[in-house]
């Protein structure tokens, strides 16, 4: 399962390299202006009318596929056909419920691209431009309390890999009812790796299978500001999935505090009511309704 949206080069790359008898490929076009050329026999292209987000078009390439082992792989990384067989096999163990490969940078360096479930208080840290000055200012170690390290004595049971290339079995994802569509580009993959770990079920990470992940192909086109509202409004849904209703107000009410009244507060002293002005905005467009 591949979602396109306009890396129809990146697209069109993983699905020559993926076209052997035995794999089926679905790649699902976002609305893109140039879809991808899919030219193999085994691939086929499932073309959208708009922009659905990245959950709910990996739903509708789940729904189109027939085979009982779903893998979703991004445009920007390479699995070969051989490590989508060898993950696969894993998932014969009832007890797994989804398989992930050791990800690598396009310099071979181990890439860190595993994660622990973010709580109420850590999630912070990815809601808040501020956590990310915190995590510069307090370097690593503090990090790692979050993150799984790059590839540096890592279990083989993490909470959750990054969905650039996933495997999981179709009973087991019609079960919990697929990516939740209320996302649309960020925690559809934590969401899920969580439902599974509920079920008692491991997200099992292959560090015997090695898969380059460029990363970022669909995110780049993002501005910086549209990206933050859609990581923010993302883990919203997440959040309130999993810790509910008091748990966003928490987060909304630090995020108005500290990335709101606070730097507002500072642009005043400055004598810089303009800024102040337009940190208040953009903060109350984040924490409105």
């Amino acid at each position: 399962m591949i979602v396109n949206y306009e890396t129809a080069a990146d697209t069109e790359a993983l699905v020559a390299s993926l076209d052997v008898p035995d794999l089926e490929v679905i790649v699902v076009d976002n609305a893109s202006s140039q879809p991808p050329a899919v030219r193999t026999d085994s691939a086929r292209l499932l073309q959208l009318k708009q922009n659905v987000g990245w959950a709910r078009g990996s739903n509708a390439g789940a729904d189109a596929a027939r085979a009982p082992v779903l893998a979703f792989v991004n445009a920007d990384a390479r699995p070969t056909p051989d490590d989508l067989r060898s993950m696969g096999a894993s998932l014969t163990d009832p007890s797994v419920g989804a398989v992930a490969p050791r990800f690598l940078d396009l310099d071979g360096s181990p890439q860190a691209f595993y994660f622990r479930f973010p709580g109420v208080v850590s999630g912070l840290f990815c809601f808040l431009p501020t956590g990310q000055r915190i995590d510069r200012w307090m370097g690593s170690p503090f990090i790692r309390h979050r993150t799984y390290s790059a590839g540096a004595d890592l279990p083989t049971d993490v909470d959750q890999p990054g969905a650039a290339c996933l495997l999981v079995r179709r009973d087991d994802f019609v079960a919990i009812g697929g990516f939740d569509e209320d996302t649309f580009l960020f925690f559809a993959d934590t969401d899920l790796c969580l439902r599974l770990r509920q079920r008692g079920q491991e997200v099992l990470v292959r560090w015997d299978v090695d898969v380059v992940h460029a990363g970022g192909a669909s995110v780049s086109l993002l501005s910086q500001n549209a990206l933050r509202a859609h990581v923010q409004r993302d883990y919203l849904v997440y959040l309130r999935r999993h810790h509910g209703s008091a748990a966003v107000l928490l987060t909304k009410a630090a995020a108005l505090v500290l990335s709101g009244l606070l730097p507002a507060m500072w642009h005043l002293l400055r004598l810089r009511p303009r800024a102040s002005w337009e940190q208040l905005r953009t903060t109350m467009h984040v924490v409105a309704p």
